[in-house]
Formats: C-alpha cells, structure tokens, sequence
C-alpha cells in the first residue's frame, strides 16, 4: 500500500509539472519579463517566425551576422526563441502587431506602388495600418532588449525607454510619430532576403537607433529623446500618412551596416599604432 502510495505521489508531482494536457512538454515557471510575475513561460521567438524566409522545401531557415563581426556567421533554424521571456497572457499583447507586420512584409511583399523621386525610388504604400505597425517594432525592440539571448546582447535600451515601450504596448499606444520613430528601407532582391543581422545600435541622423535587417528590410528604431532632422522625420513611419519604402542595393546595404565598424577599426588601430609609438622622452632617453 505504501508503494502505491508513493508512486500515486510520484504521478501527481510530475503531472503537475507538464502542461495542462499532459501530453506536451514540461512546463518551465518562472518570472515573466513583461509581466513580473512568477508563471508558465512559453517558446517565444523575438522576431516573429513568419518573418523568416522559407526555403523551396518550406523550412524557414536564416543566415545570421553579427553587425560587428565578433562571432562567426551561423544559420539557425526558425530563427530565435527565448523560452524564459514572457508568459502566454503577455505573448498576446505581441500578436496582433506581428500578425500585421507578416501581412504587409511578406504577404504584401512587393505590392507596393513604385515610385521615384529626386532621392530615392522605391515603395508607396497607402492605408498603412499605423497603429498595428509601431506597436509591432515597439515590441521588437523590448523583446530584444529584454531577451538574454546572445545574438542580441548589443540591444540595452535602459530602464526609462524599457517602462515606456512596455507601456505603449500594453495600452495599445503607439504614440506619436517621433515616439520610437520607424525607417523603413527596402533591400533590393538578392542574397540579403536570407540575412539577418543581429540588432545593432547606431547613430542615424546623429541620433541613437537599433538597426534591424530582416527578411530583405532594414528597419531603424529610435531611441532618443530627440526628433530626427526634418529630411528623415519626412520619411518616418507617421499616422495617416503613406509608408515611403526607398530601395537600396547589396553594396549600398553592406555600407549603412559596416561603416560604422570600419570607422571605429580604423580609429581603433590608430589609438594602438600611437599606443606603440616611443614618447620623445623615451627616445631622447
């Protein structure tokens, strides 16, 4: 009786530690990074899966870099999850965005009107969906900040911009314009529609941003309390406004991404090369 007894308890205990239906995985309790309370946290991707190219066999599998060239390349299947990020009661704030954004940058790949100016040619799209659309990279832009994922360690946002966004998200507020403000840009068909690039932060119009390159677009993120200059401010992702999507080709691309890294070598090597360099007093010494 007592064996029975015990292995009664020993069923129960494990039970209690799968899913509900008891069929699937166990269940992993911890703290909601959304939420902050202590609950059953679920497989959630930081860039939606959808998002990422599917092969001719339907696999979606994606080649990723790191912007600043201290790992190697590596490709990885569906892309990344975090399954000690949020709860399934939060993971819903995030649905309806990157349900959205799957719409219009896959589904409506290319469907945009072109156009060209004295700038840039490009992508018009009318009756964007502004509200859907910020939100959608607002909480990008928390899951990979809040993700210790190593792919996205360059991303701290700080706590100030960190409570903000988790506010808009949860009100359904995308804010204002120059709130987070979005650039979107369109990479030309090529090798790139199959890379991604590990957020990145940068300067933009000389203020700060994460660069996100996903699915053959590279989207920028403000975070800054101050406003882009009137040029970019024009192309911004704005509420009744048309989206503008300029189109850039591969050489273009590996410029805004690797400039800056070029810079800081070439800055870098010259600290170390003067580093090397004897002092007068030595050499008079």
């Amino acid at each position: 009786m007592d064996s029975l007894r015990g292995w009664k308890m020993r069923k129960y205990i494990f039970q209690t530690s799968l899913s509900p239906d008891k069929t699937s995985k166990p269940m992993i309790l911890g703290n909601c990074k959304f939420c902050g309370k202590d609950r059953e946290l679920i497989k959630a991707h930081i860039l939606p899966e959808s998002l990422y190219p599917a092969d001719e066999r339907g696999n979606r599998m994606l080649l990723v870099l790191d912007g600043t060239g201290k790992t190697t390349s590596k490709k990885l299947p569906s892309g990344h999850y975090d399954n000690k990020l949020v709860c399934r009661e939060c993971e819903n704030y995030f649905q309806e965005g990157d349900s959205y954004a799957n719409s219009l940058f896959v589904s409506g790949c290319g469907k945009g009107v072109v156009q060209s100016t004295k700038l840039a040619s490009g992508f018009q799209y009318e009756n964007i969906d502004y509200k859907k659309l910020k939100l959608f990279f607002i909480s990008l832009l928390w899951r990979a900040h809040a993700t210790s994922l190593p792919a996205f360690n360059q991303v701290d946002i700080g706590a100030k911009f960190e409570a903000k966004a988790k506010d808009m998200i949860k009100r359904g507020a995308p804010g204002n314009a120059d709130e987070f403000a979005v650039v979107i840009i369109k990479v030309a068909p090529g090798p790139f529609q199959k890379i991604g690039v590990s957020p990145t932060p940068r300067r933009h119009d000389r203020v700060r941003v994460y660069e996100f390159l996903f699915f053959g677009y590279l989207a920028y993120v403000k975070v800054d309390t101050r406003p882009y200059s009137d040029a970019f401010r024009r192309g911004q992702l704005a509420p009744d406004q048309a989206l503008f999507l300029p189109e850039i080709g591969m050489e273009e691309l590996l410029f805004k991404m690797y400039a800056v890294e070029a810079k800081r070598m070439e800055r870098d090597t010259k600290i170390r090369i003067q580093n090397r360099m004897p002092r007068a007093k030595d050499r008079e010494g």
